[in-house]
């Protein structure tokens, strides 16, 4: 399941033109960063809640020493990780053309829109509407919010909702 979980991952991330998560640098930095570290040293915050049919699903929130975010910007494209404690649940959130602003949720790849897709337990599921706002992103780091829905293939329902604050990002070009 691990395996399948991280090829998925990885082909998601080579599509939108992302690394994957556990592939370094040219400095041999780290891609990932320890949840609750920043670029400046300052304490991050990742506060997010996942729902199947309004029950708690996952639940992603800082500090662990478990579980890690980790953010890549390629040239204007955004792609942020972030893996639960347990690293059974993996979210991911690409937002091509990152600037500070609203962006709305769709569960396919669309100009000047975001996708936010759960992964985890023989899972993928895309949010198909709501928003991700950007509050800040720099070469340094990102913060921002975010709240969606979406349907997997069997009609359960899921509901994103998280925050998430001075996420170190890597530049890579």
């Amino acid at each position: 399941m691990n395996k399948i979980l991280i090829l998925i991952a990885t082909l998601f991330l080579a599509v939108c033109g992302g690394a994957p998560a556990d592939q370094t640098t040219p400095s041999s930095e780290p891609v990932k960063q320890a949840r609750g570290e920043t670029a400046t040293g300052q304490s991050s915050g990742i506060d997010v809640k996942v729902t199947r049919n309004g029950e708690p699903l996952a639940a992603f929130q800082s500090p662990s020493d478990f579980s890690g975010v980790g953010a890549q910007l390629v040239k204007d494209h955004l792609s942020i990780e972030i893996t639960s404690p347990d690293n059974k649940w993996v979210l991911t959130i690409d937002v091509p053309g990152a600037k500070a602003g609203v962006f709305p949720l769709s569960g396919a790849k669309e100009a000047g829109k975001s996708t936010i897709i759960l992964l985890g337990d023989d899972l993928f599921v895309r949010a198909s509407a709501g928003e991700l706002k950007l509050n800040e992103v720099s070469e340094s780091f990102c913060s921002g919010t975010f709240t969606g829905t979406g349907t997997d293939t069997m009609g359960n329902k899921y509901s994103y909702e998280g925050k998430f604050s001075r996420v170190k990002v890597i530049r890579e070009e």
